[in-house]
């Protein structure tokens, strides 16, 4: 039984990334109803469009006034949008254990709590017949509203004969009908919410005109489930408080806002679609003490980023896929960077073995005595690096392998690592030289000849810098001339 709901689980997460990722690439392939308006004809009156264009009108919007079923009358408003809700018990399932909890819904969840449990309150868009905008007549069907909607106080919304009928009554910001005399929230009561758009004495309509009546444009014929969820119906049927300036400001943020939503509720449900595709894996190490805590933290992880990869990686798919003449330029754009880096690495390390080259040609004095002599620059550098590493309390196996390497690919033989190793280990000092500028000057310009700027070699890099005072504004201005191959100074 058990083993049946998690491969249940396991397809709905499946089918619920399938879902986000088509209603992600479909949204940025939506209609740019804000770019339809921006090309549509300007037109002063109904009278003078071709038919099928696209046009744009603006003019003085007659009052607006219709009924609301429960609410006798709304009075100046384009739109008012009412939702239903019921206060019912709501089955939840999370690790094999279930939870009832009581919530409002918009509709009655079916389980054996509910049973005997209806909604008799239903959700509405409500309308006027027709819309006047000058001598224009704009059909209610299909509509698109751009502006933002108001949530409406009850109080101040007076109920038909019916909605007095039905029992509602105004509280907070809600029309309740209860079914129980008690107090608070009881199971089966529902209520009412509206928002609306409030409509201004002058408008712009964008769309189409048949016989003096707007009936909007089809720009995109758009069908499926997927457009529907995501609101994209590709017309242009919209009427917008403002003249047509204002009226084309307000389209582009509400198209911006859309977008973003559905990006942001897409990511969420990919996320979600991919922790439910993960439980039956988590649930194998369910109750093992610690690995089992450390296996949920690590599944949300997971979800997360497998999840918020795969929505920004359509995202992205989809943007160049609809947006072909950007993408081309963003290619060649990055063409150029990566042409542009590549020979300026080139460059810099040209000149940077140019500055190896002299350095190691110069023989550095071992020190002073009947046997003093001439050592070569990188088991100079190495000798300094030990004592570095020595200093700072970090000389650990890391540390030494790390070091041994470095010389080794210098040509140092291994007796003479062995050694300065073991004076570095028993403390007995190192040669008594001291640091030069030419020896930082070395490690930059092998550092930068053979184009990998590791980690540890910067870090050893800065160490050197500090030991000869050498402070970070310079220590740039070194490596820029290095790159350069310009001289650098003692």
């Amino acid at each position: 039984m058990r083993s049946g709901r998690r491969r249940g689980g396991t397809f709905i997460g499946l089918v619920l990334i399938g879902g986000a990722l088509l209603c992600l690439w479909a949204n940025e392939g939506r209609f740019d109803y804000h770019a339809a308006a921006s090309r549509a004809r300007v037109l002063t009156g109904a009278i003078g469009s071709g038919p099928g264009e696209a046009i744009a009108l603006t003019g003085s919007l007659d009052r607006v006034s219709f009924s609301g079923d429960y609410v006798k009358v709304f009075e100046n408003y384009m739109v008012v949008d009412r939702s239903a809700e019921i206060y019912s018990w709501v089955r939840k399932r999370r690790d094999d254990h279930v939870t009832w909890h009581k919530e409002w819904r918009s509709s009655v969840q079916s389980n054996s709590r509910n049973s005997g449990n209806s909604q008799t309150l239903r959700k509405a868009r409500l309308t006027p017949e027709s819309y006047h905008l000058g001598d224009l007549d704009i059909s209610p069907q299909d509509l698109h509203f751009a502006d933002e909607r108001d949530h409406l106080d009850p109080n101040r919304l007076s109920l038909s004969e019916e909605g007095r009928a039905s029992g509602l009554r105004a509280e907070g910001g809600f029309f309740y009908l209860r079914k129980h005399s008690g107090p608070g929230d009881q199971l089966g009561d529902e209520r009412l919410s509206y928002r609306a758009v409030r409509a201004s004495s002058r408008a712009t309509y964008f769309g189409s005109i048949r016989e003096q009546v707007g009936e909007g444009k089809v720009f995109e014929k758009k069908s499926g489930w997927v457009s529907k969820l995501i609101k994209d119906d590709g017309v242009l049927h919209h009427l917008v408080n403002g003249d047509r300036q204002t009226a084309l400001s307000t389209m582009k943020g509400h198209l911006q806002r859309t977008r973003w939503m559905v990006r942001l509720a897409g990511t969420v449900a990919s996320m979600f679609g991919v922790a439910m595709t993960l439980e039956a894996l988590l649930h194998l190490l369910i109750g093992v003490p610690f690995l089992g805590r450390l296996v949920q933290m690590g599944g949300l992880l997971v979800s997360v980023v497998v999840g918020g990869g795969l929505a920004v990686g359509t995202i992205a798919a989809s943007w160049l896929f609809h947006h072909p003449i950007l993408a081309l330029l963003l290619v060649v754009v990055l063409v150029a960077v990566g042409n542009w880096i590549g020979r300026r690495r080139k460059t810099s390390q040209r000149n940077a073995t140019k500055v190896l080259e002299r350095l190691q040609s110069t023989p550095v004095s071992a020190g002073t005595g009947p046997d003093a002599g001439g050592i070569g620059r990188a088991e100079h550098v190495f000798q300094h690096m030990v004592k570095l590493a020595v200093a700072d309390g970090k000389f650990d196996a890391t540390e030494n392998t790390f070091l041994a390497d470095w010389a080794r690919a210098r040509s140092i033989p291994d007796q003479r690592i062995v050694a300065l190793f073991n004076q570095a280990k028993r403390e007995e000092g190192l040669p008594p030289m001291e640091a030069t500028r030419e020896d930082l000057f070395y490690l930059i310009s092998l550092a930068l000849a053979d184009d990998h700027l590791s980690k540890n070699e910067f870090r050893r890099i800065n160490r050197l810098a500090q030991e000869l005072k050498i402070d970070g504004q310079e220590l740039g201005q070194i490596i820029a001339r290095i790159r350069q191959g310009r001289e650098v100074t003692r």
